[in-house]
């Protein structure tokens, strides 16, 4: 072997090095992300949810909002029902596109994010926090934290991340149904549904399985 091709097997191999080192401290990084949007979500639900001042704020926001009867706050509360249709709607093209072309990564990611990221809001509005009465005056409610309506749609917009390796039109798709999922948000304050925690939570689930898939499976491949 020449001088030449030495150079040239050596320059690969750096470059292969540097791209699996990059790729390590990627994943790493979204690690750490996930675990942040984790530990936002405990710390939120403690506040919101298991302090006297955390549920007079909370209830507050909620209760000044659902007042509101203008022409923008009708057309949000029937934007509710479309919540779930658009939601599923976008699950089943991206998870076809997705089989169609045998980008079985995608698949999984997909159905991960998607389904995680509902069980988890489930469970935890279900079985694992239960919402106590600190303060008297605001009534006796059950615990809605997390938002189903809110990650449902947030899921969405995850799951369209996955969408194509097309970076850019992946963060535009991304970005207009984010903008869908927040009005959503703000439709279920609105409608006296969630506190402004409630919604928040959502997103914060949604964010920290959308890393975990990005951890557990890689960023796709630019196009």
């Amino acid at each position: 072997m020449n001088n030449t091709a030495r150079e040239t097997q050596g320059v690969r191999l750096t470059q292969s090095s540097s791209a699996r080192s990059g790729q390590v401290a990627l994943r790493a990084l979204y690690v750490v992300l996930c675990l942040a949007c984790l530990a936002a979500v405990f710390a939120l639900q403690h506040f919101a949810i298991h302090t006297a001042r955390g549920q007079s704020f909370d209830q507050n926001i909620m209760t000044a909002l659902s007042e509101q009867t203008g022409t923008v706050a009708s057309y949000l509360r029937r934007g509710l029902n479309t919540t779930v249709p658009v939601a599923v709607g976008v699950l089943v093209i991206v998870a076809l596109i997705a089989l169609f072309q045998r980008k079985m990564r995608t698949l999984t990611q997909v159905i991960v994010v998607f389904a995680g990221a509902n069980l988890t809001a489930q469970l935890l509005k279900h079985v694992l926090i239960d919402r106590p009465t600190l303060v008297e005056h605001l009534g006796v409610y059950g615990n809605s934290f997390p938002s189903g309506h809110v990650t449902i749609a947030a899921a969405a917009a995850g799951v369209l991340f996955f969408s194509t390796s097309h970076r850019n039109v992946a963060g535009v798709l991304t970005a207009l149904a984010g903008i869908w999922a927040v009005l959503i948000g703000i439709a279920t304050v609105v409608s006296a549904w969630h506190r402004p925690s409630d919604v928040l939570g959502g997103f914060l689930i949604v964010a920290a399985w959308v890393f975990a898939a990005q951890a557990l499976w890689g960023p796709a491949k630019s196009a």
